[in-house]
């Protein structure tokens, strides 16, 4: 349970600092850019 647990943050974390430029970048091209973080 605790592996798993663990297991699936890591999976999460990775895929937040992955995504995130890309989405971010595309929030920028939509026109309402950083002010939403």
């Amino acid at each position: 349970m605790m592996a798993q647990l663990f297991y699936f943050s890591g999976v999460l974390a990775f895929l937040v600092i992955f995504l995130f430029p890309f989405w971010r970048r595309r929030k920028d091209k939509l026109g309402f850019g950083y002010g939403a973080f």
